[in-house]
């Protein structure tokens, strides 16, 4: 994977956006409220930034194993985390944004550690 980095001359980046989806992920922390909010609380710590308030995390989806799980949300001073879990699969779907650039490859490498994941897919976005 290559990092993206502000260009001294040329194109303007507005900011950077990190998508991942893990597989194969740990049910006993994917089910877990509170290791969520320990997930969050790591990464922000992890790429260096604020958070501004507390995560939002609410379990939801119930009427099919496949959404059922939990969304999490953390504003940070420079955008947002969201984390969205798939219980039945076993999938988590994780979105970082910042206008601030943070290390990409640390931010995946912290994620899939903490879920347990393997085989993630990944998107990095210039925005």
């Amino acid at each position: 994977m290559k990092s993206l980095h502000q260009p001294a001359e040329g194109d303007f980046i507005f900011g950077l956006e990190l998508i991942m989806d893990i597989h194969n992920c740990d049910p006993a922390v994917i089910t877990d409220a509170d290791a969520l909010r320990r997930f969050t609380a790591g990464l922000v710590e992890r790429i260096k930034m604020q958070a501004y308030g507390e995560t939002w995390l609410h379990h939801f989806g119930h009427a099919s194993a496949l959404t059922a799980g939990f969304t999490a949300f953390q504003a940070i001073e420079t955008s947002s985390i969201i984390v969205h879990v798939s219980e039945g699969p076993r999938r988590v779907h994780a979105n970082i944004f910042s206008c601030r650039l943070f290390d990409c490859e640390d931010a995946m490498k912290f994620t899939e550690e903490f879920f347990g994941g393997t085989d993630t897919t990944y998107t990095i976005l210039s925005r």
